[in-house]
């Protein structure tokens, strides 16, 4: 069996993510939360109901593995709901004024329970902070439960998701300083009212200095867009980079990728070079002609977008 160090690596960073939720969830609940049965009514915000619609799909789709015996897929879908959903999203949306300490504490003791059987140590470890009388080994498996599935709710959430995801995204793209803050238009259409109730963590897991949020409004040049349903997203290019530098390194890549597709055409032109040059030779060249186009096409696009 063939052990990989970047999976092991992996999987360290995996049990470190698991702890400091943990400890985040800890910190944020009283002593005497711990020992309250959960309750409808500690729901309070549209995160908590998109979280526990989140939960009870993954028990169900955990549950479905498991009896099908598709261990290694049931694993990756708790790995991907603690580290994505339960800690990239929800976690960060905790710090700021969604805070529901009992959901924190309810969505960590059911996902440390389907846990258990594939991390055994770590999560009984944990569980010591949660009940010091009884063993994780001993609790009952989770149960899905309809009354935790909030639809709409989480459809809703799922879009400040989306927008914070889209910011990002064009942040990546143009390789802006992940501490630099920028600002934002947003047009959010019927949704405004609610993305208003979202503007902190907006603001705070997309780095925006400023946000003018509207139902509707012109649709604005020299921005950088992204479009998700009906809400309109700008990003005003000024803030992001120095359009003329950007324009000029730009320029200088097209006429770099402009000469090497030159130089190869060239090549695959001369009759002397397609005869004598053995065959794998030849095919290397043509693929990188094809990858020089792509990127060219790309360039261009960029250029034209500025």
């Amino acid at each position: 069996m063939r052990l990989y160090e970047e999976k092991i690596a992996g999987y360290r960073n995996f049990i470190n993510k698991i702890w400091n939720a943990a400890r985040f969830a800890f910190l944020n609940v009283d002593k005497d939360d711990f020992k309250k049965e959960f309750e409808h009514g500690m729901i309070k915000t549209f995160a908590d109901k998109w979280i526990l619609t989140e939960l009870q799909k993954l028990i169900r789709e955990v549950d479905k593995d498991m009896e099908e015996y598709r261990f290694s897929e049931a694993g990756t879908r708790i790995y991907d709901f603690l580290w994505r959903q339960y800690c990239d999203w929800y976690l960060e949306i905790s710090k700021g004024e969604d805070k529901s300490p009992a959901v924190l504490l309810f969505v960590l003791k059911n996902t440390l329970r389907l846990l258990h059987p594939f991390v055994p140590f770590v999560s009984e470890k944990l569980w010591e902070y949660i009940d010091t009388k009884t063993l994780l080994i001993s609790q009952s498996w989770p149960q899905y439960d309809k009354k935790f599935v909030f639809a709409e709710e989480a459809k809703t959430m799922k879009l400040v998701h989306e927008i914070i995801t889209a910011i990002r995204s064009i942040r990546a793209e143009l390789k802006v300083e992940p501490a630099k803050k920028i600002n934002a238009v947003i047009y959010g259409g019927k949704h405004t009212d609610y993305l208003e109730k979202k503007r902190e963590a907006i603001m705070r897991l997309a780095r925006l200095e400023t946000l003018d949020l509207k139902e509707k409004g012109p649709k604005m040049t020299d921005a950088k867009a992204a479009f998700i349903e009906k809400i309109e997203i700008y990003l005003p290019l000024k803030d992001l980079i120095d359009v003329e530098k950007e324009k000029n390194n730009l320029q200088r890549q097209i006429n770099d990728h402009r000469t090497s597709i030159d130089v190869i055409r060239a090549k695959l032109d001369n009759i002397n070079f397609i005869q004598k040059a053995p065959p794998a030779v030849v095919e290397k060249e043509k693929a990188r002609l094809g990858v020089l186009k792509e990127a060219l096409t790309k360039l261009i696009s960029q250029l034209e977008n500025l």
